[in-house]
C-alpha cells in the first residue's frame, strides 16, 4: 500500500483546523443520529431525565452551547422557570442556532422567566462571575476546541455550592456508523472522519471536572441500544444517513481542498456497505432484511459542586 493510501484520519494538524473543516456535519450527523434513536429499545429521554435533576434546585440556571434550546424546554415542561428566583438563560455562539426557541418558547410558556443571550461557550464573558446557581452543558465538550477553559469558564460564573451538569458520549458511541465510514473512505481514497467523541469522552471529562472542582463528578453511563425493525429496512436507511453526513470530513488525497464526491459514497454504502450491514445482523451471514442489529448509544452524564 502506497504512503498516500495509508489510512488516516482528518487532514487538519490541530483541532481548531479540524472544527474548522467540520463544516455542517456535525449538525447533519446530529439530525441523522436522532433518525436513529427513534429506534433505541429502552425509549429513554435523555433530556427530560436531565431537566428533573436540574429542575430539583431553585435558581438561575445557565444552558451553554444550548443549539436548539431543547433544554430550556424540557425544564419549562418540568415546571422550571416560572417561580420568584427561577430564570433559565439560553446561550449559544451563534444567536441564529436558538432562534426557533426564542420565539416559540415565550409564546408556548408565556410565564416564563426566559433569557436569550450570545456567549462563547470558552470564556462566558457575556456574564458576571459566580451569577448562576446551575450551568449545563449538553454534548457539547467534545466539540470545544478547549474543554478544559470551557470548564473553567463555567466554574467561574457559577455561584458557590452550584451545580455543574455535563452529558457527553463514549468512543463506542454508534461505533459503527464511523467504521463505515472509514470503511468508505478507504474506499474512495480519501481521509477518514475523525469521531467527534475522541476529543472529550467520559474519562477526559471525568478528568477535567476533577481538577477544574477539585473533587470527582458523580456520573450515570447510560447504555442504550437501537434496533432495526424486523422485517423492514428502517434501520439500515438511518444508520446509511448518518455515515453519508460525515461526507464532509472526507478529503479526497488527490484534492484535499475538496469532499469526496456525494454520488460516489453513495454507490459504496449502497453496494459494498449495504452487503456487510446485513452480514453483520446478530453475526449471522447472509440475513436479509428480516434480522435485528444493534447499535450502541453510550452516553454519560456528570453533576459537579462548586465548593462552597
Amino acid at each position: 500500500m502506497s504512503e498516500k493510501t495509508q489510512p488516516r484520519n482528518v487532514r487538519s494538524e490541530t483541532y481548531s483546523q479540524y472544527l474548522e473543516e467540520l463544516g455542517d456535519a456535525s449538525t447533519l450527523y446530529a439530525d441523522a443520529r436522532r433518525e436513529i434513536y427513534k429506534y433505541a429499545e429502552d425509549g429513554r429521554d435523555i433530556w427530560t431525565e436531565m431537566a428533573e435533576q436540574v429542575a430539583l434546585e431553585p435558581g438561575r440556571v445557565l444552558d451553554i452551547a444550548a443549539g436548539n434550546g431543547i433544554m430550556a424546554r424540557k425544564l419549562l415542561e418540568q415546571g422550571f422557570g416560572f417561580k420568584p428566583g427561577e430564570e433559565i438563560v439560553t446561550s449559544d455562539i451563534d444567536a441564529a442556532h436558538f432562534f426557533v426557541a426564542q420565539e416559540t418558547l415565550p409564546q408556548d410558556f408565556p410565564d416564563a422567566n426566559l433569557v436569550f443571550a450570545e456567549a462563547d461557550a470558552q470564556d462566558l464573558q457575556s456574564f458576571e462571575d459566580e451569577s448562576f446557581d446551575t450551568i449545563i452543558s449538553g454534548f457539547y465538550l467534545y466539540h470545544s476546541e478547549d474543554p478544559e477553559q470551557s470548564i473553567w469558564a463555567a466554574f467561574n460564573k457559577l455561584k458557590p455550592g452550584g451545580r455543574f451538569f455535563a452529558a457527553t458520549r463514549d468512543l463506542e458511541n454508534q461505533e459503527r456508523i464511523w467504521r463505515w465510514g472509514a470503511f468508505a473512505a478507504d474506499r474512495l481514497d480519501a481521509t477518514r472522519p475523525q469521531s467527534f467523541y475522541d476529543h472529550c469522552d467520559r474519562q477526559r471529562t471525568s478528568e477535567l471536572l476533577t481538577k477544574v472542582f477539585g473533587q470527582p463528578p458523580e456520573y450515570e453511563v447510560v447504555q442504550r441500544t437501537a434496533a432495526n425493525i424486523p422485517g423492514t429496512h428502517e434501520g439500515f436507511r438511518a444508520v446509511r444517513e448518518a455515515g453519508l453526513s460525515l461526507r464532509r470530513l472526507m478529503r479526497p488525497y488527490e484534492n484535499p481542498a475538496q469532499v469526496v464526491d456525494s454520488g460516489q459514497l453513495v454507490k459504496v454504502f449502497d453496494t459494498y456497505l449495504y452487503t456487510a450491514f446485513w452480514q453483520e445482523v446478530n453475526g449471522i451471514p447472509g440475513v436479509t432484511g428480516k434480522g435485528i442489529f444493534k447499535v450502541p448509544i453510550n452516553q454519560s452524564f456528570f453533576e459537579v459542586r462548586k465548593p462552597l
